[in-house]
């Protein structure tokens, strides 16, 4: 009855602290929605006062900063996550008590090392000193990581904020399938167009909730469906390859281990059948009733230069071709050490032999669109060999967590965040947005949750060393 009492008493803790955070953010997306610039400001520092006080509650904080992954909001060229991250810093520090000692983060010094590699990097780009003030993407990025582990006191605590992230995902998913039927265009919702790799993660979680949680089987599946549905509403074909393609991995992986998560094999054909017919059902179904929802994917229709300039959108390779060909020009001339981590924004032009108007609608202040290019352009070889050797030792990380998990709950926390980690890998092909902001925030997370799920299986194996 304790245990049962204890359980009772954390849920209700979860739902206060949850609806606490989504009442404050919900308000505060409504009045920035609402409101023009001279009001917004007012409304700035009206947040900053709020946040403030609420640094006192570590949980309410984070959630919030959790919950801002999905409104697009942001001053000079940092977003919400990165703006919110000095008060999550200031309430761990007046709610958390620790010794240097106790920091065994192994993915901080897997990050050190490209750290190091990037310095040289930091030289060029003295002629662009606005590559240092967006490095406070690094700072940002490092201290969540760090500090995400200790904020847990046991496995099941990071549910809350798996949740978080799932009611996040599941409002903007609703609100932009709502928009794009009445506009009948491509609708990304509150949180912008990083929505697309955002409800990428959000389908792993809520899919892999579906293969392993019977008792919210039915909940997972809506949740599954509803953002499929929204990441399809968004027209982004580098999404929806980046998430069938791990989707699909990540199925064959739960078949061939099943008996390592101690599942019957005919539950598990079931289950994957059912979730199949439902997505072509929904595919169908979209299909029917909004066409355009896939003429993106479906148009060859050949364009003059000047149709295409008019009618490129930003997510096409065409419009790709311009920003990728000049990003490889920055790299050919600064093979070795770069031009400055997050710099190719600033130093393009120089490299450009457009016709001026070309370059300001489809190269100004535009990242190179993929990371293997944005670190060659910004880092040069050094630095992209120290990023092939931080990710390489990081999804080793997330395997090894997964091979030793003891625990069901280990099992399948490792299984979820294995394969995040592999939607980014994948997605980075594709993007570079993971290297800042957003995205680069909720990377910083699902690395801190590793670390701390590493802790849990050391502690579980000792645990069983000394039964033994």
């Amino acid at each position: 009855m304790s245990a049962i009492s204890q359980r009772l008493s954390e849920y209700k803790k979860l739902k206060s602290v949850l609806i606490t955070a989504l009442l404050v953010f919900v308000s505060l997306v409504f009045f920035f929605k609402t409101y023009t610039p001279p009001t917004k400001i007012l409304l700035i520092l009206f947040c900053v006062t709020i946040l403030s006080f609420l640094i006192l509650n570590f949980k309410v904080i984070y959630t919030i900063f959790i919950l801002s992954f999905f409104f697009e909001f942001g001053i000079y060229y940092f977003y919400l996550p990165t703006l919110i991250f000095p008060f999550v810093a200031l309430s761990f520090i007046i709610n958390y008590t620790f010794r240097y000692s106790e920091i065994k983060n192994q993915i901080f010094y897997y990050f050190l090392l490209f750290f190091i590699t990037i310095i040289p990097s930091y030289f060029p780009a003295i002629r662009h000193p606005e590559s240092y003030f967006i490095s406070y993407n690094l700072l940002a990025f490092v201290v969540i990581l760090l500090i995400t582990p200790f904020i847990f006191k046991k496995l099941d605590s990071v549910l809350s904020v798996g949740v978080t992230y799932l009611v996040g995902c599941s409002f903007n998913a609703i609100y932009l399938i709502i928009m794009s039927l009445i506009t009948g265009k491509r609708a990304f919702g509150f949180a912008g167009i990083m929505y697309v790799d955002l409800v990428g993660v959000g389908i792993i979680i809520a899919f892999s909730s579906l293969l392993f949680f019977k008792k919210f089987r039915f909940l997972s599946g809506i949740i599954t469906m509803l953002l499929i549905v929204a990441l399809i509403f968004t027209q982004t074909r580098n999404s929806w390859i980046s998430t069938g393609l791990v989707i699909l991995m990540l199925t064959v992986y739960y078949i061939v281990k099943n008996k390592k998560f101690k599942i019957p094999d005919v539950y598990n054909v079931k289950k994957l059948v059912l979730v199949v017919l439902s997505i072509i059902v929904i595919i169908s179904i979209i299909g029917i009733a909004n066409p355009n929802v896939f003429s993106r994917v479906s148009e060859t229709k050949s364009q003059s230069t000047e149709e295409l300039a008019v009618t490129m959108d930003f997510g096409s390779i065409a419009t790709r071709f311009f920003i990728w060909k000049f990003a490889y020009s920055v790299f050919e001339a600064n093979p070795i050490i770069g031009t400055g981590f997050h710099s190719f924004r600033f130093i393009s032009y120089d490299y450009s032999n457009l016709d001026p108007f070309l370059y300001d609608t489809f190269v100004k202040n535009l990242t190179p669109h993929t990371t293997i290019l944005a670190l060659l352009a910004d880092t040069g070889i050094i630095g992209f060999l120290g990023f092939v050797i931080f990710m390489f030792l990081t999804i080793k990380f997330f395997k090894e967590n997964l091979k030793l998990s003891i625990t069901q709950n280990q099992k399948i926390l490792s299984f979820i965040l294995f394969w995040c980690q592999i939607y980014i890998l994948i997605s980075m092909i594709m993007t570079d947005a993971w290297l800042w902001g957003t995205l680069h925030m909720l990377w910083a997370v699902i690395l801190g949750i590793s670390v701390f799920l590493r802790s849990e299986i050391n502690k579980s194996t000792a645990l069983s060393s000394f039964s033994d």
